[in-house]
């Protein structure tokens, strides 16, 4: 199962963030402790839903903060996909213009 899915079906997930008590905290820190290669994404999908659910004034429920979660995810995968585009367009454009230099100082 995706991993943000995991994280929106977790009760405790948006306890962590909206309502934290010491054993939530607790049981996070040591969640994260023992899943490090998801420590990163984790936090960071903490970081955008709290940053997006400070600006909302109305309580809301339980389905509603699932289902602007999930459009966060999808915000997240976009963007994860974008950099790695740019990231390959621009390693191809420093590539291609090496090798142009390479080419007409040869020429020369």
């Amino acid at each position: 199962m995706d991993l943000y899915r995991q994280l929106t079906d977790d009760p405790l997930f948006f306890k962590w963030i909206f309502h934290p008590s010491s054993e939530v905290i607790d049981y996070w820190e040591h969640y994260l402790e023992l899943h490090i290669e998801d420590s990163t994404m984790i936090l960071e999908f903490k970081e955008q839903v709290n940053k997006y659910f400070k600006h909302e004034e109305k309580i809301l429920y339980d389905f509603e903060k699932k289902t602007l979660a999930r459009k966060i995810i999808l915000n997240l995968k976009q963007t994860g996909c974008k950099k790695n585009k740019n990231l390959f367009g621009n390693s191809l454009i420093s590539y291609v213009s090496t090798g142009l230099i390479f080419f007409s100082i040869g020429g020369m």
